[in-house]
């Protein structure tokens, strides 16, 4: 599959461990993007020459093809550019409409700082309440304890599916369930599901879905909110400007219906059409048999750490999980990155935008392995040579 990818082929000795912080891009997504550039490049929704009419088409046709995968209807998908920023609306202009002071608002422990931080400010902006649901001091999420929470009177629900340090899939079913059951709504963070599983959307039962292109090998600079329409249709704009408004006068303005009522200015249309090309990639390569394959992958990671003496990991991964985060006694997080770069293995190092959690771990810094589409034995083996001669030298 790296055949696919112009980031294997201009740098062959890359062994590519950092899915998890944004993954590569096929060349069907660069061709879309330069595609775009090079033949039709107007704005959308406000041209009416052919340029504008092809630029409006697929990046229409790109939404349409996102709507499809996801087994939603076209005007349930709103385009922002990034996972940050559809939480951020989902919080101001959805729950913020909602929220009186006192109300609480559950997380869980293991959030990204982009399903925490969007919420520290509209509580303190509302006076609403956040509650944590428990997380032990390996970082693994507590079912049990955030069922209580919900249970003791929340207003709304916000969690990860994938947590992006330790790798855990939370029983995102359960928790979905249970919400509904009690007339919560809620929002998950799918960043790190959606480029490894297929979401169905309604089956799945949450009111909004968010997620990032560029983790789906598709280009940067442009995320998703699903959500569901009559939910939207409730939230007033966060954003004004062109495109969003229906009428303008110096008294005031009306606005368009949902999606283009969050989707203010000239958007990101590059970016969209290339979303739409990688959607149609993953749908081609995500199967059972590559599935299984990344969860061999996954293993040999997993097999090369587990023969280090003094590895940590944070959580508990296993071959379902597609990541794995780790400290060794005695050697510092950021040497064995640098070790690891010179020899041409790319990992993250640092506290993986989630400093609650690792503070939870008791560390200040940490190593993440995430594998992808990409990934193959080669690149386990060579990952496995490099880290243990990085111990042996480091320690």
């Amino acid at each position: 599959m790296k055949q696919d990818f112009p980031l294997f082929t201009h740098n062959p000795d890359l062994v590519y461990l950092d899915y998890a912080n944004t993954a590569p891009k096929p060349q069907t997504v660069i061709q879309a993007v330069c595609d775009y550039y090079t033949h039709y490049s107007g704005n959308v929704h406000r041209a009416n020459h052919d340029i504008g009419s092809r630029a409006d088409h697929a990046y229409e046709t790109a939404r349409h093809r996102i709507a499809t995968y996801f087994g939603v209807q076209q005007d349930e998908v709103v385009f922002q550019k990034n996972t940050t920023e559809a939480i951020n609306l989902v919080a101001q202009s959805f729950v913020g409409k909602l929220i009186e002071p006192g109300d609480k608002i559950l997380l869980t422990g293991l959030e990204h700082h982009a399903n925490l931080v969007s919420w520290q400010l509209l509580a303190a902006r509302t006076g609403a309440e956040l509650v944590f649901s428990q997380v032990d001091e390996d970082g693994c999420f507590d079912e049990q304890h955030w069922l209580k929470l919900l249970i003791s009177g929340v207003r709304f629900a916000a969690f990860t599916a994938v947590s992006n340090v330790t790798g855990e899939r939370f029983p995102i079913e359960q928790m979905l369930a249970a919400a509904r059951g009690l007339g919560v709504p809620t929002l998950i963070d799918g960043a790190q599901l959606t480029p490894h599983e297929r979401v169905d959307f309604d089956k799945l039962g949450a009111d909004f879905l968010v997620f990032s292109g560029h983790k789906i090998y598709g280009p940067t600079g442009i995320g998703v909110l699903i959500g569901r329409y009559e939910l939207l249709d409730q939230m007033t704009p966060w954003i004004g400007g062109g495109d969003m408004i229906d009428t303008v006068h110096l008294s005031g303005s009306t606005f368009q219906e949902p999606p283009l009522r969050f989707e203010a200015g000239t958007p990101p249309i590059a970016s969209v059409i290339g979303l739409g090309a990688a959607i149609d990639y993953l749908e081609q390569h995500l199967t059972p048999a590559q599935h299984e394959l990344e969860s061999k992958m996954m293993q040999g990671v997993l097999d090369a750490l587990n023969s280090i003496e003094g590895i940590h990991f944070l959580g508990d991964p296993d071959r379902d999980a597609r990541l794995a985060s780790f400290v060794i006694e005695g050697v510092h997080s950021a040497d064995l990155g640098a070790y690891l770069n010179e020899k041409n293995v790319a990992v993250r190092v640092g506290k993986m935008c989630a400093h609650p959690l690792l503070e939870r771990c008791g560390v200040d810094s940490a190593v993440r392995a995430s594998i992808g589409l990409c990934t193959d034995q080669s690149d386990i083996d060579q990952f496995a040579t490099a880290i243990t001669k990085a111990v042996q030298r480091l320690r």
